[in-house]
């Protein structure tokens, strides 16, 4: 009996691996079209990414003043996400924590992100950025 105790676990874990890498991919598909929003700069789009739980807390208004309020830092010129992410299940709510690093043509910006699945794809729940990676929000 234990000989099998080690397949199982492997393969337990396997699962829960290729599970939140999916999940994962598939809200970084959706930061993406956040940042073509960004470049677009057409920031009326930016509410169907946007969870519903998160716009009771902040109006749609404010989410597209804080993207223009980005605007000082010029012109997004690429973005990459960072080494690592968080990825967890609770009472069928998958949320994904993502960071990102942002080149503007004024400096970098680091960006953090939570994305929440309710059943009908990633949306942002949260999101922040500084020019100091270490005032971003800890996990």
């Amino acid at each position: 009996m234990k000989k099998f105790v080690f397949p199982i676990l492997t393969i337990a874990f396997l699962c829960l691996a290729l599970g939140s890498c999916g999940a994962t991919e598939a809200a970084e598909k959706t930061v993406d079209t956040f940042y073509e929003i960004l470049k677009s700069k057409n920031y009326d789009n930016i509410e169907a990414l946007i969870d519903q739980e998160a716009l009771t807390i902040d109006p749609i208004e404010t989410w597209q003043q804080i993207l223009v309020n980005k605007e000082s830092m010029g012109d997004l010129e690429s973005y990459s996400k960072d080494t690592g992410f968080n990825t967890s299940i609770n009472n069928g709510i998958t949320t994904v924590k993502i960071d990102y690093t942002c080149e503007y043509t004024n400096g970098p910006i680091y960006e953090k992100f939570t994305l929440v699945d309710r059943g009908e794809g990633f949306k942002i729940r949260m999101y922040e950025y500084n020019v100091d990676k270490s005032a971003l929000s800890a996990d």
